[in-house]
């Protein structure tokens, strides 16, 4: 009786094999959003600790995301801010990237501010979004603490301002795409000598 064929590892198919195994353990690398109901999808503030202005106060979810149903908007008469905030499991030492979409419906009297860790990282006073057209901003934080807020504070005397799709995913470490690149390259070459 003969046994079946084993597939055998032919010196060809070790550097892809190398590569696969490598991309895989790179898995863990592709982050998973921090940012609890970032669209607003639920109708309303869930996830998100909310904080009115002391007077003019008019924060809300409201139609008219930019993907969704759903958006986050200020339309306080200032000049005290209404906010959003969340406390996010971060890391310390971790760099992390902070992204959303805003949507600018008038022109002056208005303000967005974003804390992280409690200072503010961005300021834009007026709000400089083109006029009724969603806009996407991101920039990149850095964690001091395991467990970053990231506050979301504003007014809009005028009209509204809205934000929507609000992310904070974890930046990969450098390494890990040189990582990958290599093994791609080592595998392509692989190919032309087989």
């Amino acid at each position: 009786m003969l046994s079946p064929a084993r597939p055998s590892l032919r010196p060809s198919r070790l550097p892809s094999l190398a590569a696969a195994a490598a991309v895989a353990g790179l898995a863990p690398l592709a982050s998973a959003d921090l940012v609890t109901n970032g669209s607003f999808q639920t109708g309303d503030f869930s996830g998100w600790t909310v904080t009115n202005a002391p007077v003019g106060s008019n924060l809300s979810v409201a139609a008219g995301g930019y993907l969704g149903p759903f958006a986050a908007y200020f339309q306080g008469t200032g000049p005290g801010y209404d906010g959003i905030a969340q406390t996010l499991a971060t890391s310390a030492g971790t760099e992390y990237t902070v992204s959303f979409w805003i949507l600018n419906n008038g022109v002056g009297d208005d303000s967005l501010l974003i804390d992280w860790e409690g200072a503010t990282v961005f300021n834009q006073s007026p709000v400089e979004a083109p006029l009724e057209s969603w806009s996407f901003v991101s920039f990149n934080v850095s964690a001091g603490l395991n467990g970053s807020e990231l506050r979301f504070r504003g007014f809009d005397s005028i009209s509204s301002f809205a934000i929507d799709d609000i992310s904070v995913v974890a930046v990969p470490a450098p390494g890990a795409f040189a990582l990958a690149g290599a093994l791609g390259l080592a595998r392509r070459r692989s190919r032309r000598r087989a």
